[in-house]
């Protein structure tokens, strides 16, 4: 009888605490992503789904870092400019939603952790921060859930894991992994003769095609090479540029403890413990050497601990002081992530005042030509927000923001190209034309000194000041 009530209660506390998390998320949710200013990756991901064909998909992943999963998603609102923002960010939370979903129903956890799970600072981003992270975090999730059956799922595991590849690099990291640990597993087993080579037959056709479609968009990476030693300490592992998050020392100290310790906790299966090595391995190498990584593709790293525990808790119980000690690590690390609130998430770049500036002053560019420098994501952000205002875009390197070419080229486009722009303006000499730039303030004593000084390079174009604000210097260009 006391069994029976005990067990009534587990089930009731569950169930609460379920819903309790699920109004809170909800609410957040429902709160933030109104208030939240548009971040200029998110603006960026909507031009290239809605400029780009399918084929230009392909090359235009060479300077994103992206795949072309979320583009592929966007591209039905995208293409009609249905509800602009608005569409992306009921995609982007549907998705985090079913992986929060997905961590209450399969997640071998207690219902406290799921809480935490559930407020943790990689959940509560991707759910309001609208790019290919959340299809990532349920990718991830799904993974996990479908493991016990992975290998009775010759086609379903195998795809799951192409899809997880196909949403951004970190994401790719991850589903090599789960890749490699996949072959691993099926050559012992080949080994002992618990398969035959036709039972393999299905996983490589699906990892043989998976692969082939992303190494084609890898073809194209471009992704500049510099060494990021210098931010390494402070970016290091979660949280890395954020000051106000008060607990970060705590957080940063317990994750290497928990990477160190993982080979005790996963005592009967050590390819979870492989799992969260590996990726945290290859995230941490290609951003000290390859690529400097933003705080938020860190936070996948605790998304890799969760991964790697639910593997193994679907298959183990808990025994021992170890591994309950190091469970109780894991769980304070995760209370520890549910700190950070950033509210609302004001990442917006430096479109947000360049186009604020413009929308008050639409009147005085009606019917302008305006080139943008630098040409890159925190820019092009504009371009939709303002196209009924009859402004034509431009970036710094001549290619109107309508072309899926500035998309292409954007990074590499680090200059006033005045060649490029000079072409341009002599197509319509009669229309005025501006250069608006971010505001230096050296220059602001003498806005014209830049242009003085490399007069040589300016094409025959003549330059003078216009005018300048705290956020935006404007020239004016002429033949």
């Amino acid at each position: 009888m006391k069994k029976g009530i005990f067990s009534n209660f587990k089930f009731s506390q569950n169930a609460i605490l379920f819903a309790l998390s699920m109004i809170g998320y909800i609410a957040y949710c429902a709160v933030v992503i109104p208030q939240k200013v548009p971040f200029c990756d998110e603006v960026n991901a909507w031009n290239i789904s809605q400029n780009c064909s399918l084929t230009e998909l392909f090359t235009v992943s060479r300077r994103e870092g992206h795949f072309i999963l979320w583009y592929l998603l966007l591209k039905p609102f995208s293409l009609g400019n249905i509800g602009f923002l608005w569409s992306m960010y009921v995609v982007n939370w549907v998705f985090a939603f079913s992986a929060v979903l997905l961590l209450w129903k399969k997640a071998p956890f207690n219902p406290w952790l799921k809480v935490f799970i559930t407020f943790s600072l990689p959940v509560q981003m991707f759910s309001v921060y609208a790019r290919c992270y959340a299809i990532g975090m349920l990718a991830l999730f799904a993974i996990c859930a479908l493991y016990p059956k992975r290998k009775t799922s010759p086609v379903l595991y195998p795809l799951l894991i192409i899809l997880l590849a196909n949403t951004s690099v970190v994401g790719c990291m991850a589903a090599f992994v789960f890749g490699l640990l996949y072959c691993y597993e099926a050559g012992l087993d080949l080994q002992a003769s618990k398969i035959t080579l036709k039972d393999l037959q299905k996983p490589f056709i699906v990892f043989t095609l998976g692969s082939v479609f992303i190494l084609l968009q890898m073809a194209f990476f471009r992704l500049p090479f510099y060494s990021t030693t210098g931010w390494v300490h402070t970016k290091f592992f979660m949280f890395f540029r954020m000051d106000d998050y008060k607990p970060r020392n705590i957080v940063i100290i317990l994750q290497p403890i928990l990477l160190l310790l993982g080979f005790v906790f996963f005592q009967k299966d050590k390819k979870p413990c492989f799992f969260v090595l590996l990726t945290t391995g290859a995230l941490l190498l290609l951003g000290y050497t390859f690529y400097s990584f933003e705080p938020w593709h860190y936070t996948f790293i605790y998304l890799f601990f969760v991964c790697a525990m639910w593997i193994y808790l679907q298959e183990y119980k808990l025994t021992g002081v170890w591994q309950k000690t190091y469970y109780a690590l894991f769980f304070v690390l995760s209370f520890l992530t549910i700190f950070y609130f950033k509210f609302p998430w004001h990442w917006g770049g430096f479109y947000v005042p360049t186009s604020e500036y413009i929308k008050e002053n639409m009147e005085q560019y009606r019917g302008a030509k305006i080139f943008l420098f630098p040409t890159d994501a925190g820019i092009t952000g504009i371009v939709p927000m303002l196209k009924d205002y009859d402004i034509e875009f431009y970036g710094s390197h001549g290619t109107s923001y309508n072309s899926c070419e500035t998309y292409i080229h954007q990074w590499d486009a680090q200059r006033v190209d005045f060649d490029a722009i000079k072409k341009e303006l002599q197509k319509e000499p009669e229309k005025e034309a501006f250069l608006f730039i971010p505001t230096v303030e050296s220059w602001k004593r003498d806005p014209m000194h830049f242009f003085r000084l490399y007069d040589q390079y300016n094409a025959g174009i003549k330059v003078s000041y216009f005018w300048h604000t705290d956020d935006v210097m404007i020239f004016k260009l002429s033949l």
